[in-house]
């Protein structure tokens, strides 16, 4: 076949891929779950922080899905008539660029068309292919095991090119790529560098270019690359102690990183045959982890797996007859594989540089799923020496002869290792602990969608029952799922559906399994609104569950009942508490668990706006005495009144009426040092004085006319219009007629007090205790602010902002440049002459 026309053999493999879906089904991926509202990933995936998880959690190593997974599955899925057919498409897309990207590489390194076309094959249905790229439970991997080699064909015509309008046009095609400038997980971009540092290193030395010239070049590469990444690297750069401090398999209980880099660690003789066995062999509770393992582990199919090693060494013998620059390339490639693939539990020589790797924490974080993340770096190097090895044996033959090689061997591997791939085996429903990933949504869901489309307060979901760990989410009943819960995608509000190791959520499993009264006012102090109990699920009494009955709905009401859940509206508003709040009271305690049980059982309602906080010495104790002192102690009426608006779930907008004294203004995300508030200097504007035209929506939350009026005429809302305005829950209003404000208002300012009064209350959340007489003393440099009222109370604007999205927005800017200058680039170097 001609170079020009390879595609079509890998676009006609790849259909195979359509096989594997029914109408409407979907192929769940690992923690996140295949989005059905690509919409809703979009939006999850421009923020640093990901609201959508229980209480929120610094999300910069998300970011980096924003492109090309996120943004291309948005836009296809705003031309497909069903969110179902993107699935299947980007499953075949990616299929296809497996073999054909492959393809082009190994041509690029020196491969003849049946060498090159070999290399596809080999990598395209490799082992390690079915034993982990494309298995669901594994998330959104496939993409950068997929269309790795076509970006390291693009960096090789990049280096080799002399025409400045080409190398522009390369490293485009680069960032456009679904690869490109996304790589789902950040891990997989240090692969990556380290490639084309290997690849670089062999180019310099190799192409017959001056050193400075091919280094230049090199070096021009890796910037434009850190460039067009700049929009989540950025981010991740100044958060990334945040996220490798908390982020740690003990979290919730689990083992640790390094004995979890053993578990996932693979030996010696695996890594030669990119099988993967300890993956195969895995299993929990008796199941295996795949039910092809029987496929994969029989007798000719590892001996047919070892057949690619055997001419990879094969093409090493060749050496030297057929000297390669290429073949000690991969060599050493395959080799630095081997030892963070095997090194950590193989003997010898190999563990020592494995235990110096691993002793650095980011490393031994991000690589814990050791042949996860760098298997890949066994196939590449193995595939493209056995290929090679083919390639000089078909000389011998003829045109035909060389075709029915490439035929035979293609055969050999169809018939043994491909046939997971062919027959749909690795994605197919009859799985056994790692189930079905292939499911069915049912309408109900949908309907729910539906529901929760009509709902406007900003409330959280609990869905039931809670799991034991984060990794190990909801096992359909039918031989299902096991996977993040895909509600996320279905609902806008945040969901509680994981185990995060935090104590409020070892509180929440036991109020569900050993009831009590206090159980549904904890339930209004976690914001959550809706509850959701499934059915569809395996039974509940299950190991991998933490609850182990049904939630007994005490205050709680049915909305929405179907075969396969009940939705229950939390509707004592006495004891839910707002995303934002005032306490009413601050208590420090030692032992914050027993302060919060005394807190959640107090049967009178204003009790439940209490600050709890925790200290760990004298010295902590001494400060947050100094700051509560001023703490107003109050009935029912006491406090001041906020009106707030989420702009984004980076960003949060709050007005505080009638402010006197120390305010715990108490903020129900996750605790993190990267929030802070900040004092608005804009005035708040004179009241309205009377109501616009309510919506006639059905929205229980919502005030009425009335009640609307009554905000103006107290002065508690200080702007109405056709959005949604909550009745006035404890103390607050979500005002969503709120102004956005500006895009960098908070830029270049310091937060309240320097954050110096941001401690965490309740045992997860945020909390800002602000003096009000300090912050608006006059002369003390925040004061423009506040506007002073005639019973001496104030009326101020804070904004709440996680730090981190302001670097998100300067890299995307860098991200932006870097695209307009190699679009220019491109264009004008194609109508200037290069020199000669």
């Amino acid at each position: 076949m001609k170079r020009d026309r390879m595609w079509l053999l890998f676009a006609g493999l790849a259909l195979v891929v359509f096989g594997w879906f029914g109408h409407n089904r979907y192929i769940l991926n690992g923690d996140l779950g295949w989005p059905q509202f690509f919409s809703r990933f979009f939006y999850w995936s421009s923020y640093v922080w990901d609201g959508s998880v229980n209480y929120g959690y610094a999300a910069t190593r998300q970011v980096s899905s924003f492109h090309p997974y996120a943004l291309y599955g948005f836009l296809v899925q705003k031309i497909l008539p069903s969110g179902a057919g993107v699935q299947p498409l980007f499953y075949y897309v990616s299929f296809a660029f497996s073999g054909y990207g492959m393809c082009l590489l190994a041509g690029e390194l020196g491969l003849a068309p049946v060498g090159a076309v070999l290399a596809g094959f080999f990598y395209m249905f490799s082992p390690y292919a079915a034993a982990v790229a494309w298995v669901p439970a594994y998330g959104i991997t496939f993409p950068f095991y997929s269309f790795l080699p076509l970006v390291l064909f693009f960096f090789l015509k990049y280096m080799r090119t002399r025409e400045r309008g080409r190398k522009a046009l390369y490293m485009l095609a680069t960032a456009l790529s679904y690869f490109g400038t996304g790589f789902s997980n950040p891990a997989f971009f240090v692969v990556f560098v380290l490639l084309i540092g290997a690849f670089s290193g062999y180019l310099l030395f190799d192409s017959g270019r001056p050193f400075a010239a091919a280094a230049a070049d090199a070096l021009g590469y890796g910037g434009l690359l850190i460039a067009l990444n700049a929009f989540w690297i950025f981010p991740l750069l100044y958060n990334v102690l945040g996220e490798f401090a908390g982020a740690t398999n003990q979290t919730a209980g689990l083992i640790s990183d390094m004995e979890t880099v053993r578990l996932n660690s693979v030996s010696v003789s695996d890594a030669f045959g990119m099988t993967g066995l300890w993956a195969l062999r895995a299993g929990q509770w008796v199941d295996y982890y795949y039910d092809w393992h029987a496929l994969l582990t029989r007798s000719s199919c590892i001996a047919v797996g070892f057949l690619v090693p055997f001419l990879a060494v094969l093409r090493c013998a060749m050496l030297k007859r057929h000297p390669s620059g290429v073949v000690l390339l991969m060599a050493g490639v395959f080799l630095l594989a081997v030892v963070l693939n095997s090194g950590y539990i193989a003997g010898g020589l190999l563990k020592p540089a494995a235990d110096a790797i691993y002793s650095v924490l980011f490393l031994q974080r991000a690589y814990r799923a050791v042949y996860l993340k760098v298997g890949v770096l066994l196939v590449i190097p193995l595939v493209v020496m056995a290929a090679g090895a083919l390639e000089i044996l078909s000389r011998r033959f003829g045109r035909t002869g060389k075709i029915l090689l490439c035929t035979a061997v293609m055969g050999v591997f169809l018939a043994s290792n491909a046939r997971p791939f062919v027959d749909g085996t690795i994605i197919k429903s009859e799985g056994r602990y790692l189930p079905a990933a292939k499911i069915n949504i049912p309408q109900e869901y949908y309907d729910l969608e539906s529901y929760d489309g009509g709902r406007s307060l900003d409330a959280r979901y609990l869905s039931l029952p809670l799991p034991v760990s984060y990794n190990q989410m909801l096992k359909w009943r039918e031989g299902g799922y096991l996977g993040g819960d895909f509600l996320r995608s279905f609902v806008a509000r945040p969901l509680v559906f994981a185990n995060d190791g935090k104590k409020v959520t070892s509180w929440l499993v036991d109020c569900i399994n050993d009831p009590h009264d206090g159980c549904a006012r904890l339930f209004g102090l976690l914001n959550i609104k809706y509850v959701l109990q499934r059915r569809d699920v395996a039974p509940i009494w299950k190991d991998y569950y933490l609850v182990k009955r049904e939630i007994e709905p005490a205050g709680l009401r049915p909305v929405m009942s179907t075969r396969y859940f009940t939705l229950y509206d939390n509707q004592d508003m006495a004891g839910f508490l707002p995303h934002v709040y005032a306490a009413r009271s601050a208590v420090l305690a030692w032992n914050v668990s027993e302060d919060f049980s005394d807190l959640i059982g107090n049967p009178q309602a204003h009790e439940i706006r209490r600050a709890v906080y925790s200290y760990d010495d004298s010295d902590q104790r001494a400060a947050l005495e100094l700051l509560t002192r001023g703490v107003l102690r109050g009935g029912a009426g006491a406090g001041p009144i906020l009106e707030y608006k989420k702009i984004n779930p980076t960003k949060y907008r709050i007005r505080v009426h009638h402010a006197t004294g120390t305010i715990p203004l108490v903020f129900s995300e996750s605790f993190d040092p990267g929030w802070q508030a900040f004092l608005s200097n804009a005035r708040l504007p004179a009241e309205p004085k009377t109501a616009p035209e309510i919506s006639a929506r059905g929205d229980s939350e919502r005030a009425g006319p009335a009640e609307i009026q009554e905000f103006l005429k107290n002065g508690w809302v200080t702007r109405v219009g056709g959005g949604f305005v909550s009745k006035n829950i404890q103390g607050t209003i979500q005002n969503d007629n709120l102004p956005d404000g500006a895009w960098g208002e908070t830029w270049f300012r310091r937060p309240i007090f320097g954050n110096g009064t941001h401690y965490e209350a309740n045992a997860y959340a945020n909390s800002w205790l602000i003096d009000t007489g300090r912050l608006c003393a006059a002369g003390s440099g925040v004061s423009s602010g506040c506007v002073r009222n005639p019973d001496g109370s104030y009326e101020y604007e804070v904004v709440l902002q996680y730090r981190a999205q302001q670097f998100f927005h300067l890299g995307a800017v860098v991200t932006v440049l870097a695209m307009l200058l190699l679009l220019g680039a491109g264009y004008f170097a194609g109508r200037i002459p290069d020199p000669a």
